[in-house]
């Protein structure tokens, strides 16, 4: 299932364009520019939280993990949910966890830069 989930988030991803990499890149994937904003669910990664959905600045993403902007500080280690379009329009809900949290510069139009990578990917059956 993990080796289709990938699959499945890396034709999502194709979708966009391929950005330049300046500076130190760490990143084992390419990675893909998003515009937009997106919905993180942020708590639904542990079954002892209520969800909080809250939106996000989509800043890009690969196959191994998702660049985000926020208003507030994510903790490192922290979790959240990204429900990622899938097959038959269908979304497959794919857990992040917070490897990078600093503050963004003014142009980035909110306060912190975030940057996670895939911990997991839900089964329909943790859903249910």
């Amino acid at each position: 299932a993990p080796a289709r989930a990938r699959d499945a988030l890396a034709q999502y991803l194709r979708e966009a364009h391929e950005t330049g990499g300046g500076g130190a890149e760490r990143r084992t994937a390419p990675r893909y520019e998003r515009a937009g904003f997106i919905t993180i669910l942020r708590g639904a990664a542990r079954a002892d939280a209520a969800a909080r959905p809250t939106l996000a600045r989509f800043r890009d993403a690969s196959t191994g993990g998702i660049g985000i902007y926020l208003d507030v500080p994510m903790a490192i280690g922290e979790e959240f949910v990204v429900r990622v379009p899938h097959a038959r329009g269908q979304k497959m809900p794919v857990v992040y966890r917070v490897v990078r949290c600093y503050r963004a510069d003014a142009t980035a139009g909110a306060q912190y830069a975030i940057g996670a990578q895939v911990a997991r990917v839900v089964r329909e059956a943790e859903t249910r």
